[in-house]
């Protein structure tokens, strides 16, 4: 699923990929059961997916920029489960496609050369989940706002942080207000359990199972899983392909989510 909501009114939902119009290149492509798998396990390429049309940020060029949200949801599955792809990014760019670019730590968005460049006029939101010392990374998990490349204005690690609201915020707008509260917050609290960056602090199938049938309660997240200090990886294990939204086989891929002035892209690389 991927969501984007922009200040001007623009906006767009899909749920599955079966029917969406959406320009791929590379080796990115649509699967059978209608996810977005942007790499394989060919290495050194990259793919991209771009939203057809251009997306206004400002109302004109003096003009302030608008605010926008984003929701999608994603899965890297590695080829060893103690290591991870290069992340993922959210990137806000003039054209539809970014000439030059290297996959692996680049991202799929920039190369050794225009790294860094003012004349690039990129924004994007990393998620990294290998600490790549060229650019400074804080850690192997965690959060960057990058502007022009690769290298951090600003990085957290990642986690899950309330920050006084709910967990229920995290909901699937599209539920609107047919669910069951306690069942969406047990199925989101399970699947950040299952997603901690310690694979000694995930649960076994045996206990998901009984946190399931009620046998035994979840205790509160930030004491049990210790999320605002170590964060939650995004990398997943075998068994969660189902629902990914790339699949990326090794350490040396990359995905990307990107909205663009002139398009949504999405982009990655081996």
């Amino acid at each position: 699923m991927v969501v984007l909501q922009v200040g001007a009114g623009f906006g767009f939902t899909f749920n599955g990929f079966r029917s969406v119009n959406l320009d791929l290149d590379g080796i990115a492509e649509f699967t059978p059961s209608g996810l977005l798998r942007l790499t394989n396990d060919t290495k050194q390429k990259a793919g991209h997916a771009f939203y057809p049309d251009p997306i206004p940020f400002k109302n004109s060029s003096e003009g302030s920029a608008f605010s926008f949200s984003t929701t999608f949801v994603f899965a890297i599955i590695s080829e060893f489960p103690r290591l991870s792809g290069h992340g993922i990014a959210f990137v806000a760019a003039p054209q539809r496609g970014l000439p030059g670019a290297l996959p692996s730590q680049y991202l799929g968005l920039f190369n050794g050369t225009n790294d860094g460049n003012d004349t690039n006029h990129v924004f994007a939101v990393e998620l990294d989940t290998i600490q790549s010392t060229e650019f400074q990374d804080i850690n192997d998990n965690h959060v960057g706002i990058d502007i022009n490349g690769l290298t951090s204005a600003n990085a957290t690690p990642a986690g899950y942080y309330p920050d006084g609201g709910e967990i229920l915020e995290a909901r699937d707008p599209n539920l609107g207000g047919e669910f069951v509260a306690k069942e969406v917050e047990l199925v989101l609290k399970l699947g950040l359990m299952c997603s901690h960056s310690d694979p000694q602090g995930r649960p076994t199938m045996r206990q998901v199972v009984h946190y399931l049938d009620g046998d035994m309660l979840i205790e509160d997240l930030s004491s049990s899983l210790s999320i605002s200090s170590s964060g939650l990886r995004f990398a997943h294990r075998e068994g969660f392909d189902d629902f990914a939204m790339s699949y990326p086989t090794s350490m040396d891929k990359a995905f990307s989510i990107s909205s663009t002035v002139s398009g949504s892209l999405l982009s990655g690389g081996r």
